[in-house]
């Protein structure tokens, strides 16, 4: 399914909605894992939280009623001082991801380059399948006193249609898109869900917004940094065609 129209849009908001911004690079090819924790010990330094990631691993023998289960280390995640940057490091991935308040693209994409260029210098040549670029935002939409429905159309453009004479109250909802995107071998996948607000009267939605090329994924630091501009394009522009102007007040007023 192709979005048409997509391409860069350049909008500064006081207050932007995002929560958490990620870049993810996915392997062809698995690191050992004396590789993996070499590079956590790397970075251990300025990333001195780490959390070890588990994979279970499920063993059915003469009791398939009762199969043993055993864990092994599928990686590590690590965060800085204050938690508000990620490194997720794991036989098949490193991402960098950083949480709210959002500093913009130039900080966020040189630190994650950084990352990913120490983490090169460590491990030497490793093939990538996959480079993702991912945005979670999450719109605060206030409510009368007392509560008063929302009309999901009026903040966010993808959103569940359904039957309101039968079903008049929608409690919770979750909406998943994949589209095509017609530049930069990219694929962008878009989910939308009610989620709790940590506000007081106050109705929440998730715009998640997955960017991802697997096709012709360059290998050059130069040529990543612009395939991920050129993500960071689409994105914003996603994003613009996604929200209205009543979702806009929430966060730029």
């Amino acid at each position: 399914m192709a979005l048409p129209g997509i391409g860069s849009v350049e909008i500064s908001y006081k207050r932007p909605p995002i929560t958490e911004a990620v870049i993810e690079f996915r392997f062809a090819q698995p690191l050992e894992l004396s590789t993996v924790e070499k590079a956590r010990d790397r970075f251990s330094k300025e990333f001195s939280t780490v959390a070890k990631l588990e994979q279970l691993e499920w063993q059915i023998g003469g009791d398939p009623v009762h199969p043993s289960v055993n864990t092994s280390t599928a990686g590590f995640r690590l965060h800085n001082a204050d938690s508000s940057e990620i490194i997720i490091i794991s036989a098949f991935t490193l991402s960098f991801s950083t949480v709210a308040p959002y500093k913009g693209w130039a900080t966020f994409s040189d630190s994650a380059m950084k990352i990913y260029g120490r983490f090169r210098e460590l491990v030497g040549y490793t093939q990538i399948f996959r480079i993702g670029l991912r945005y979670i935002n999450r719109l605060d939409i206030p409510q009368t006193n007392p509560p008063s429905l929302i009309r999901l159309e009026d903040y966010i453009k993808i959103h569940p249609n359904y039957p309101e004479d039968v079903l008049p109250a929608l409690g919770a909802f979750t909406v998943q898109c994949v589209f095509t995107l017609p530049e930069g071998n990219t694929t962008a996948t878009i989910s939308v869900a009610s989620v709790a607000s940590p506000l007081p009267t106050h109705f929440s939605i998730l715009l998640d917004i997955d960017i991802g090329r697997v096709n012709d994924v360059p290998q050059k630091e130069s040529e990543i940094r612009e395939v991920l501009d050129v993500m960071r394009g689409q994105k914003n522009r996603i994003f613009e065609q996604c929200i209205t102007d009543a979702s806009r007040k929430t966060f730029n007023s």
